[in-house]
């Protein structure tokens, strides 16, 4: 029994639920109300857990897709990861020594992961130029190996996961100043 499609469709799912989940945490850092100011400090209390286990979930997804279905990640990808995993580190020890400065270290490795992917989403799309990055015989970056719902691929994927941490650690950033 072939399971990449099934995971595929899992995952796909997910994308759609976390892209829901920053279009509703983004209008809900500006609603005003009890109800509102009640879970943005729930999320604001949970930030570090929660930004942990969606990068450790993104670190997963992609190793699932390598070592489980082998599919080979281009040079995009792979730097794409290594931002993911090592967020999945620092948020881990942030959490480990309950320290919340690693929301700074955090933010900066997925808002590279964000960009990586935001490119080489639209290099997908022939909307950004290609790079080289298949010249030394390797997986082309622009080649769409996944496409679900006719707009998720990998590195959207990517993004999805790079975006709704950010989303999350600019609640945890900013739960002190309010």
């Amino acid at each position: 029994m072939d399971l990449l499609p099934t995971f595929n469709n899992s995952v796909a799912l997910g994308v759609v639920v976390m892209q829901i989940g920053i279009i509703v945490l983004l209008i809900m850092r500006f609603a005003r109300g009890q109800f509102f100011d009640a879970v943005r400090q729930l999320i604001s209390r949970n930030t570090l857990v929660l930004a942990f286990l969606l990068s450790l979930a993104g670190m997963l997804g992609s190793l699932a897709y390598s070592e489980l279905f082998h599919l080979p990640a281009c040079e995009f990808c792979w730097f794409q990861r290594i931002f993911i995993y090592a967020t999945v580190f620092v948020l881990g020890t942030a959490l480990y020594i309950r320290d919340i400065r690693g929301i700074i270290y955090a933010r900066v490795l997925m808002t590279m992961a964000l960009i990586l992917g935001l490119y080489q989403y639209l290099m997908q799309f022939g909307l950004a130029p290609e790079t080289a990055c298949d010249a030394n015989g390797g997986v082309s970056c622009s080649a769409i190996d996944i496409l679900m719902f006719g707009y998720i691929t990998i590195p959207l994927m990517s993004m999805t996961v790079s975006g709704l941490v950010l989303v999350l650690l600019w609640y945890g950033s900013t739960s002190d100043k309010k």
